[in-house]
């Protein structure tokens, strides 16, 4: 345990509450309640926001009147996730640091709209002229209005920013990106200051239910209205959503527990890195150097401290170590404490991208209606169920084993979605006898909306199977992960936690887009159109030359989701997650009302104990605030 802190956990930094809801009892758990119900209900509508966008975009751009490449309508899809996830970094910053995660999230609410807003005015022109497709004209706001070809080849797609309107929708897609990143990064944190004691675990199971419940409204009802209807009536609708959203947030705003702004620990890490690193390189020969010790308890100066000896057999265990004050350093524990907490969660992070990668490759299609319904299903069976059974057995499964798990059932779904889209190509790439392939494919017309599609002759729900395993993949990975960042993020560090992680998960996106760049003429090639049968033939010998491949970067991302579990494992061992993931969950039981108050009954030497422990001053993050005397206790002992 830390000695300078107190036994018992201090003041906890001061909350405020709006003035309580009307007709709604004033207690702190109804109104908590009522702030978490409003959280979650929030989060549902903002969710088919999102994802009403999302989960037609590809659909949108590659049908009239823009007619994109089916690569260059998936790029953009590509683009607009990861940008709302890198974004998330700078809106957690702001909602820890700046303004508060409150007024963050009301600034999020505004970037949302004034991008959102645009949707329906690109679209209007689309739905006016439905009954003339022959006629139909692209919006005022679009710029590029055409095509631009440059002499190009059949066989070469044009440049993302050289297709209709893309100028324009990349620009209305970055600023949707940008509101919906900082809400993303501030929601879950808000959502967990409205907990205590070991709530933390339940409440992110429902919020990742709730995610997946607007997920289910938007693809089942939104994206519905789009294929069918319009898609201009789908974006209003998704837009009268994103109002709904912002209107819930703001009923429950009477009962929510808003923490202050406080110093975050990225204020001070660069100067911790860089005097430890300095004073690591400049200790002496033989590994020892000077340490601060407190005599009369009251010095907070270098000057007025006395030095003793620091021998190689109690020497600083890491290097971030010597920028304690009671190893000569310039910064009490905590902070030191929480930057080496924060390498820790970035490995972690780091671990995860591979995930991610799999992840956003299985998620693209209509098809993931599937892949929520499973998560809707398993999530309150493994919360209600499987999680307190095991516990009960005497086998509670830990927040790491549940990443392995779903990382694991990650690996296979891509792996089946290999071996599908491998049956399907053999359906198309039809051979004769002789096991030469026919150069034509063998396909079906398929028909959305007021498209035609080539497709194979099987049925589509030979895909379930792949969608539901990545359904439980999240259930185990995802919601572990937020619940992660949460729990190992220090107080003041939340929101940037969170941001981080959907950093990392917007960096394993668009490393998604670099993967498929790579295989561009290889696996990928020619002016699909949406046609994903592509090959080409030789005229003169009638054979086939070359052929698209989905089936092989399947089974390319399934042995790189395979290494990345394999580089969790490590990283989980390495740095001993599961225990400090225990020391926090003891600490969060340490900290909760009943908790302290039994110590406090049945302790009679609390009272001496706690004032033994006391820290001689009360600014965590104060540079040479506090001094330690364990190292004389420690010399003392020895000497004994």
């Amino acid at each position: 345990m830390d000695e300078r802190r107190r036994l018992l956990q201090r003041t906890q930094a001061p909350t405020s509450r709006s003035n309580v809801c009307p007709g709604v009892d004033d207690t702190t758990d109804r109104r908590s309640k009522l702030g978490r119900a409003a959280i979650l209900l929030t989060v549902v509508f903002e969710r088919c926001v999102f994802y009403g966008l999302t989960g037609n975009l590809v659909l949108y751009f590659n049908l009239d009147p823009y007619q994109w490449t089916a690569y260059n309508a998936l790029l953009v899809s590509y683009f607009f996730t990861g940008i709302s996830f890198l974004t998330s970094f700078v809106g957690g910053f702001l909602g820890d640091a700046l303004f508060g995660r409150f007024k963050t999230l009301m600034l999020s609410f505004i970037i949302y709209c004034v991008g959102y807003i645009f949707l329906p005015v690109l679209s209007y022109n689309d739905y006016k002229n439905s009954d003339n497709r022959d006629n139909q004209t692209f919006s005022a706001v679009c710029w590029p209005i055409s095509k631009t070809t440059n002499g190009t080849d059949a066989d070469s797609m044009p440049a993302p920013f050289e297709e209709p309107c893309s100028l324009t929708a990349y620009l209305v897609l970055f600023v949707i990106a940008v509101g919906t990143g900082i809400f993303r990064a501030n929601m879950p944190p808000f959502g967990g200051d409205q907990t205590r004691g070991e709530g933390h675990t339940t409440f992110f199971n429902w919020y990742y239910w709730s995610v997946n419940i607007g997920t289910l409204l938007a693809l089942s009802v939104i994206t519905w209205v789009q294929q069918t209807h319009s898609f201009f009536m789908g974006f209003l609708l998704a837009t009268t959503c994103l109002g709904v959203s912002f209107l819930i947030f703001m009923t429950g705003s009477c009962s929510y527990t808003n923490r202050p702004r406080v110093r975050t620990v990225l204020q001070n890490i660069f100067s911790i890195i860089k005097e430890a690193g300095h004073r690591w390189r400049h200790r002496n020969s033989n590994g020892s150097l000077r340490a601060h010790s407190d005599r009369t308890g009251e010095s907070s100066t270098l000057d007025n401290t006395d030095s003793i000896e620091i021998t190689p057999d109690n020497k600083p265990a890491c290097c971030l170590d010597y920028a304690k004050f009671q190893y000569g350093g310039s910064f009490n524990n905590s902070q030191v404490e929480d930057v080496k907490k924060l390498g820790k969660i970035i490995c972690v992070f780091l671990a995860f991208i591979p995930y991610w990668m799999v992840y956003f490759q299985l998620v693209a299609a209509w098809f993931s209606l599937f892949d929520v319904i499973f998560v809707i299903l398993l999530i309150p069976l493994v919360d209600r169920v499987l999680y307190p059974k095991l516990a009960q057995w005497g086998r509670p499964i830990t927040m790491v084993t549940r990443i392995y798990v779903g990382m694991f059932f990650a690996c296979i779904a891509v792996v089946l979605a290999g071996v599908v889209e491998n049956q399907r190509l053999k359906q198309i790439y039809v051979c004769d006898h002789d096991g030469q392939q026919f150069c034509r494919n063998f396909t079906i017309t398929q028909i959305i909306g007021n498209s035609s599609y080539d497709a194979a002759d099987m049925s589509v729900f030979w895909q379930v199977p792949q969608y539901a395993l990545i359904g439980v993949s999240e259930v185990f990975a995802c919601v572990a992960g937020i619940d992660f960042a949460y729990q190992m993020a220090p107080r003041s560090m939340k929101g940037i936690i969170m941001g981080l992680f959907h950093l990392f998960t917007g960096v394993g996106s668009f490393l998604g887009i670099g993967a498929m760049y790579s295989f561009q003429d290889h696996w990928f090639f020619g002016n699909d159109y949406g046609d994903i049968n592509c090959r080409s033939c030789d005229t003169d010998t009638g054979h086939v030359t070359k052929q698209c491949h989905l089936d092989y970067y399947f089974f390319f991302l399934g042995g790189l989701q395979l290494i990345g579990l394999l580089i969790f494992i490590f990283v989980a061992c390495r740095l001993q997650l599961t225990q400090d993931l225990s020391k926090v969950a003891s600490k969060v039981n340490w900290q909760t009302p009943n908790a302290i108050q039994s110590i406090v009954e049945n302790d009679s030497s609390y009272s001496s104990m706690n004032s033994t422990r006391s820290s001689p001053c009360n600014n965590t993050y104060g540079r040479k605030s506090e001094i330690r005397v364990s190292i004389q206790r420690q010399r003392s002992g020895d000497n004994s």
